[in-house]
């Protein structure tokens, strides 16, 4: 167990050192540096090599543009939190990944969140899972096909296929 959080921290740090950032901040400000500790809620971030390390909170914070070694990643602020986004299309795709430590061991997770680009939370597909059709259906009433094959649960179109849902929509409904 030991071992393991060892390791965690040790993938954490080694990102973090190697990661250039640029944050946009929600009064128009624009900064550039190192990331630092990176959390849900808040990182970390030095200008200069020697420079102080400012702290930033994702309720200060527009979004960010990560890049580690050559991947760019963009974040966005949304719940006071930071979400990875994944794709962009009428509905929004983003991605919660994490590790979670309980006595049980260690646990990695993946959450799909949707969001129209107009709205500014999330829309909550876990709140009724047993009414999980009815919450697609309100959420997506222009799209007929979609409600079809969520509502005879066909493969790919099941409560833990939000990702796929999303790209669905995106690729068949959207716009």
């Amino acid at each position: 167990m030991v071992l393991l959080r060892i390791t965690i921290v040790a993938l954490l740090v080694s990102f973090s050192a190697q990661s250039q950032i640029r944050v946009y901040l929600k009064n128009g400000e624009v900064k550039e540096g190192s990331i630092g500790l990176f959390k849900q809620k808040a990182f970390k971030l030095k200008q200069t090599k020697k420079g102080k390390a400012e702290k930033f909170k994702a309720k200060n914070t527009d979004s960010i543009v990560l890049i580690n070694q050559n991947k760019r990643e963009v974040y966005h602020s949304i719940d006071s939190g930071f979400y990875r986004l994944c794709e962009r299309g009428a509905v929004d795709i983003y991605v919660s990944e994490g590790t979670t430590v309980s006595g049980y061991g260690s646990f990695s997770y993946t959450y799909y969140l949707l969001k129209r680009p107009a709205d500014s939370e999330f829309m909550d597909f876990s709140n009724n899972w047993k009414w999980f059709y009815k919450i697609v259906e309100s959420y997506f009433p222009d799209c007929p096909k979609l409600i079809e094959k969520v509502k005879n649960e066909e493969e790919g179109f099941k409560r833990k296929n939000i990702l796929e849902i999303g790209k669905y929509y995106n690729s068949n409904c959207g716009y």
